[in-house]
This record gives C-alpha cells, sequence and structure tokens, in this order.
C-alpha cells in the first residue's frame, strides 16, 4: 500500500505547490525508471532505455491531462506507461521491418542478384555494354573526314562521355584531349540548373522507392484486414502512383545539350549544329537501311 501511494503523494505535493514542476516530473520518472522492469516484464536494457526517453515527452502531457479522471494518480500513470509501451512495441516492430526491408533490398543492389521476380518495384539490372571488349577499351579511332560534325554530336551527348572514350575520339578529331575537356566543362556551366534539376528528381525517385518498400513490408507486418493495415495499404497506393509519376517527369527530361547551347560553346550559328545533326541523322539512317537491307531473312 506504500508503494501504491507513493506517486499519488508526489502529485498531491505537485498540487498543492510544495514541490515545483521540474522536481515533480524528475522523481516521477526516477520511479517510472525503477518500477519499468517489473512492470513490463523482462526486456533488453537498451530497449527499455529508448522507451523510457520515448516515454518522457508523454508523461510531461499526462500531468496536465490527469483532472477528475476517477482514479488515483498511480492507477492513471499506469495505464498511461502500458498503453504507451504497446505503441511503443509496435513502432519498434514496424521500424526494424522497415529497416530490414531496405537493407535487404540494398543487398541485392550491391551484389548484383537478380531480384526483379522477389521486388515488384526494382528496377531492371542495367545491360553491360563493355563485356568483350576489354581489349579494345584503349584503341584509338581512326581519322574522321568531318570532325566538326562529330564534335557537335559528341558535344550533344556529353553527360554520357567518359574520360576513357574522350582520349580515344581525340586524335580522330585531330583535337587534344583537353580541349574537349575544356568545351564540355563550358557545356556543363550552361546545363548546370538542368543537370541540378535531373539529379534532384532521381533523388526524390530513390526516397520514393523505399517509401514504397517500407509501406508495402508495413502492411504485410501489421494485423490482417485490421484498420492499420488498410492504411499502410493506401499509403502504398498513393505511394506508387506518385513514384510512376515522379519516374514519368524523370524520362521526360532530357540530359543532351540542347543545339543553342552547343552554338554557344563552338562559337558557331545554331543553324550550322542543326545542319550538322541533320546530316549525322541522315548517315545514321541511311547506315541502319543497307544493314536491313543486307540482314538474311529467317
Amino acid at each position: 500500500m506504500e508503494n501504491v501511494m507513493v506517486l499519488t503523494k508526489l502529485y498531491r505535493d505537485y498540487e498543492n505547490g510544495l514541490i515545483g514542476r521540474t522536481v515533480f516530473e524528475a522523481k516521477l520518472m526516477g520511479e517510472i525508471t525503477y518500477r519499468t522492469p517489473s512492470m513490463l516484464g523482462k526486456r533488453r536494457k537498451k530497449d527499455l532505455q529508448d522507451f523510457l526517453i520515448w516515454l518522457y515527452p508523454r508523461i510531461h502531457s499526462a500531468i496536465d491531462n490527469y483532472k477528475n479522471t476517477g482514479s488515483s494518480f498511480e492507477s492513471y500513470l499506469y495505464s498511461i506507461v502500458n498503453k504507451a509501451y504497446k505503441e511503443f512495441q509496435l513502432k519498434d516492430h514496424e521500424h526494424r521491418v522497415t529497416e530490414h526491408t531496405v537493407w535487404t533490398e540494398k543487398s541485392y543492389e550491391f551484389t548484383g542478384y537478380e531480384y526483379a521476380a522477389e521486388s515488384k518495384y526494382a528496377a531492371e539490372n542495367e545491360v553491360c555494354y563493355t563485356a568483350g571488349m576489354e581489349n579494345d577499351r584503349l584503341k584509338p579511332f581512326l581519322r574522321v573526314s568531318n570532325p566538326r560534325q562529330i564534335l557537335i554530336l559528341l558535344l550533344k551527348s556529353y553527360y554520357f562521355l567518359s574520360d576513357d572514350f574522350i582520349a580515344r575520339i581525340a586524335p580522330a578529331l585531330g583535337m587534344d584531349k583537353e580541349e574537349i575537356n575544356r568545351l564540355i566543362m563550358e557545356l556543363r556551366d550552361l546545363c548546370a540548373e538542368r543537370e541540378q534539376e535531373i539529379h534532384d528528381l532521381r533523388e526524390r525517385v530513390h526516397t520514393q522507392f523505399y517509401r514504397c518498400l517500407s509501406f508495402q513490408y508495413r502492411a504485410e507486418a501489421a494485423p490482417a484486414d485490421s484498420s492499420r493495415q488498410q492504411y499502410y495499404l493506401e499509403c502504398l497506393n498513393r505511394g506508387l502512383k506518385r513514384l510512376c509519376s515522379m519516374r514519368k517527369t524523370l524520362r521526360n527530361l532530357h540530359v543532351d545539350a540542347s543545339n543553342k547551347e552547343i552554338a554557344e560553346v563552338l562559337g558557331i550559328s545554331k543553324g550550322t549544329v542543326d545542319a550538322s545533326l541533320f546530316t549525322v541523322k541522315k548517315s545514321y539512317e541511311q547506315v541502319l537501311s543497307g544493314l536491313s537491307a543486307s540482314a538474311p531473312s529467317i
């Protein structure tokens, strides 16, 4: 009986102004910390510490809400602690499920496993275009007869150029690698705002991807046909719609330089760039037509 009256007596002392709010809360948390293991059974020490840290703001609010509840402050506080611990367990479980989900998907991504069938959100593995080309990787290209057209085409695709490729193509254009890099850097400065927009959107798509995974596994971890499961399923549906919309927007953002930007870097007219790229396109179409005509019929 003496133990039961401790918290109630503390509250009365606080209510009568015998102790201040800070002292009252400190003594209250001291009693809760001492009694929590026996109240909640055997738990990991770290879990109990996390719970008490999470509990403190709720105890702070509970003191103000205890008015004419029809029960002693001791009983009222015990009910608050028990309800809070159930909520803490649920949130902790959902957090662990989410963390496990993210790291599982990350492990597939880092190790290169085939996981498209295991996750309906997973993207297809990127195709390796350099397989079997290791011996030719550092060989320079032959000299071209139309270096300005090829240079314009390179600058059009500046975003995808590697240092190795630039080193190989520079002799074919009769230029130094440093000169091509200088033109690319000037072009990057002109396109910096668009590049940043694409980068930021990719980061948001990546974040939204894991949000959808989180909602999916939280729904699976929730009790079947419960309101909580329904809530996470609704969040998942909204998240998937948002993810599809963001991916569509990303596909419509072009990382290639505009003809006007290329013309500004090279110091030529936009019409010259337009004409050069049109000629390259026509030549490419003729090559494709020739390959199709010479291909054996099946």
